[in-house]
């Protein structure tokens, strides 16, 4: 992802702030660690994350599959996660490495934050440089958007004659999917990137509709996330799908992410929001290339937990 990236964090209303116990302490700390010279830094995030994944590593095992409900808390590396097609095997979020990825960009979009409002609310500031440098951190793990059918299936499914044909239900690692990931797996490791830096998210199920002229051209099952602040507020936050910076070559070289607030007497209708991707022309300006309209519509209520 490139160094050259818009100065401007993705900003959420300043009056809210997050809601996980404890989530001011393990901000500060993270806050500290972008104190550290480089290389230090990076053994600190190191540490850091290995430790965070054993705290919130708890008992629940039960898998995280459409059906199944809102997950509020940290998917362990041992808790079995389902894409919607059932000929999938399970995935295991087993590599701390994905978490890691995010840090430089959280410390990155911290300090841009601090520079840009310095008397501002640190704690706002936090929580935006969070969100973006999660989006920034999945993309550097995974790769080029968005997701590839027939890779994944090869990746996953549960193919006759392969490998584990012994064991066709054996998990696979979160780690070999690469630039094949898709919504499950984007919106799975974001979750727990944001549990572990302290931000109350919780994974979502649903269904997302692509609109064309206030009409429903396509739908597909979808997994994104929910920001819960302190306040009770919900952001819905959606990491597939972020808004795509390309430079005149056509490589992605930032994203902002996709972020709407979920209205407690609306939400059944669906949330509405636009996706569009920008490239740089000629003399550099960003022009949009291309927009999506989309609508989420959430499998159950984002207000249970």
């Amino acid at each position: 992802m490139s160094e050259s990236s818009p100065s401007h964090p993705t900003a959420v209303d300043p009056t809210q702030t997050l809601g996980e116990h404890n989530h001011h302490d393990v901000q500060a700390e993270v806050i500290a660690l972008f104190e550290l010279p480089e290389q230090a830094f990076e053994a600190g995030v190191h540490d850091f994350v290995t430790r965070r994944v054993v705290e919130l590593s708890g008992t629940e095992d039960t898998p995280v599959m459409q059906g199944g409900g809102i997950v509020k808390d940290f998917i362990p590396p041992g808790r079995s996660v389902y894409m919607a097609n059932s000929f999938f095997r399970p995935i295991h979020m087993d590599d701390p490495a994905a978490y890691a990825k995010a840090f430089k960009w959280v410390k990155r979009q911290y300090a841009i934050g601090r520079e840009n409002d310095p008397a501002g609310p640190a704690r706002t500031t936090y929580m935006n440089a969070a969100i973006q440098g999660s989006v920034i951190g999945s993309l550097e793990y995974f790769g080029p958007h968005n997701g590839n059918d027939r890779s994944r299936m090869l990746i996953a499914g549960d193919i006759v004659g392969g490998d584990d044909a012994h064991n066709p239900m054996a998990p696979v690692s979160i780690r070999d999917f690469g630039a094949a990931a898709k919504c499950v797996e984007r919106a799975a490791v974001t979750h727990n990137t944001l549990r572990i830096l302290g931000v109350d998210s919780r994974f979502n199920w649903g269904k997302l509709q692509l609109l064309g002229e206030g009409e429903v051209v396509k739908e597909e099952a979808h997994a994104w996330l929910t920001i819960k602040t302190d306040s009770g507020i919900h952001v819905l936050f959606d990491p597939t799908n972020p808004k795509l910076h390309k430079d005149k070559d056509g490589s992605v070289v930032w994203a902002d992410p996709i972020l709407r607030l979920v209205d407690t007497d609306r939400w059944m209708d669906g949330v509405d929001a636009e996706v569009p991707t920008y490239q740089a022309d000629a003399g550099g300006s960003p022009q949009v290339i291309s927009r999506h309209d989309v609508r989420y519509h959430y499998e159950e209520s984002p207000f249970l937990v």
